[in-house]
């Protein structure tokens, strides 16, 4: 049955490695594009000292490089940002809070017993076994 299971999977499972390895290289391209940025920044100052480039063409590619990196760190704080925010909403809208113990209230949730029931031969505390 295994074998079996393995046999119709493989192809899933090609798949699911496939896109991880295009999200691992999509990764390392969007942390690497700050880097790239800053340095073509650097050869766009050069550029313009030099002579290579008039302000005019110089405003305008660092305009647009300045405005890229803009945008990549504001992405990445909004990331860290809704990573952070582990509050939840309600049905009615309110926020739950924990009580301190890292844990949120769980008084108003109907329970079928299943909590009191105790299984043979456990013994649970505050119950004397009749």
């Amino acid at each position: 049955m295994f074998l079996v299971d393995d046999i119709i999977l493989s192809p899933i499972r090609g798949l699911i490695w496939v896109f991880r390895e295009i999200h691992s290289a999509a990764g390392k391209d969007l942390a690497a594009e700050p880097a790239a940025i800053t340095a073509r920044l650097g050869e766009l100052y050069m550029m313009l000292e030099t002579g290579q480039l008039n302000e005019a063409e110089f405003d305008a590619q660092e305009k647009t490089l300045l405005d890229r990196l803009d945008f990549l760190k504001s992405a990445s704080v909004g990331d860290a940002e809704d990573a952070g925010d582990d509050s939840e909403e309600n049905e009615a809208g309110e926020e739950d809070e924990p009580d301190g113990d890292g844990e949120a209230e769980v008084a108003d949730r109907p329970t079928d017993g299943a909590m009191d029931r105790v299984r043979p031969g456990e013994h649970s505390q505050g119950r004397a076994d009749s």
